[in-house]
């Protein structure tokens, strides 16, 4: 609770401190572009535990909102709707095995979609009129999630996930138009998530309607 009372604190700030400036502006669009998602073992998870993960791709889609604090940087919330996902798999150990028992003799394979609802707080830093970096905390709600793997004795449970998360978003952007811009972004989950941590890279469109 208290991560997610700082981050909006510092979103209020951010706010005020634009409103009070001499001159404001405030300009709006709509946002889409792929991802490319995995997962990072969690800290309750041992770094030598033999796990190895794989990314999915998939998308996102949604609007933002752009809000001049100088010449060169601007507040930048958005809204998104985005699926994310992995695969990873657990190689048990010579010392675990069971010619016996089917699990044991496999390597034990967990696949992992989701879609989230991602509200990104953004600090856009402007070098010139063409080059920007990002940089900012995001808040991310699971709306749906689905877990298979390819084990009769061992199952997870779709509906026991937590549906909370918070990153931190780094990326780049270069507007190449007056109205348009392509960026890379990279998005880190600072907390864990049944013992994982999510790793997101974004690449995107962007188009300022206003």
């Amino acid at each position: 609770m208290k991560k997610y009372l700082l981050l909006i604190g510092f979103a209020v700030f951010l706010i005020n401190f634009n409103a009070n400036g001499q001159e404001t502006s405030t300009d709006f669009g709509v946002k889409v572009g792929l991802n490319y998602s995995s997962f990072i073992k969690g800290n309750d998870i041992p770094s030598e535990f033999p796990i190895d993960f794989k990314g999915k791709i998939g998308f996102h889609i949604g609007g933002f909102l752009k809000l001049k604090l100088t010449d060169k940087l601007m507040l930048k919330p958005e809204l998104l709707f985005s699926t994310h996902g992995g695969e990873y798999e657990i190689k048990i150990g010579l010392e675990l095995q069971d010619p016996n028992n089917p699990f044991f003799d496999d390597k034990y394979k967990v696949d992992i979609k989701e879609n989230l609802i991602l509200l990104p707080i953004m600090l856009d830093y402007y070098f010139n009129e063409r080059f920007d970096i990002e940089f900012g905390p995001q808040l991310g709600f699971v709306i749906s999630h689905k877990t298979s793997d390819n084990s009769e004795t061992f199952n997870f449970e779709s509906d026991g996930y937590d549906k909370f998360e918070i990153g931190i978003n780094l990326g780049f952007g270069y507007n190449f138009a007056d109205k348009y811009r392509i960026y890379v972004r990279y998005n880190y989950g600072i907390i864990d998530r049944n013992n994982l941590k999510s790793s997101v890279f974004q690449f995107g469109l962007e188009y300022k309607i206003k």
